[in-house]
C-alpha cells in the first residue's frame, strides 16, 4: 500500500530508490534480530519506462545559451557537451 501511494506521487525511479533504502533497513533489522522477517518481500514496483534519451541538437543548445542568464550559460554548454548529470556538474 505504501508503494502504491508513492507511485501516485513520485516517478518509478524515485519509488525504486525508496524501496531500496527500505529493503536495506529491513535486512539490517532481520540480521540484528529486531524483526523476524522483512515485510519487503512481495512488493510490486512500478515499471521503469524504457525511454531512449535524445540529446539536444547544437542549434537547440545555442538557442538555450542565448536566453539563459550569463552566470549559468557555461553550465548549459558544459552539460550539453559533457554528458554530466546536474549533480555532477554542481559538484564540479
Amino acid at each position: 500500500m505504501l508503494f502504491k501511494h508513492l507511485s501516485d506521487q513520485l516517478g518509478p525511479g524515485s519509488v525504486r530508490n525508496v524501496h531500496d533504502v527500505l529493503v536495506r533497513m529491513m535486512t539490517a533489522a532481520v540480521d540484528d534480530k529486531v524483526v523476524a522477517s522483512s515485510p519487503c518481500r512481495r512488493i510490486t514496483l512500478p515499471v521503469m519506462p524504457d525511454e531512449e534519451v535524445t540529446p539536444p541538437t547544437v542549434a537547440k543548445v545555442e538557442a538555450m545559451a542565448r536566453v539563459i542568464p550569463p552566470y549559468i550559460r557555461a553550465a548549459v554548454v558544459t552539460l550539453a557537451g559533457s554528458g554530466l548529470r546536474i549533480g555532477e556538474l554542481l559538484g564540479l
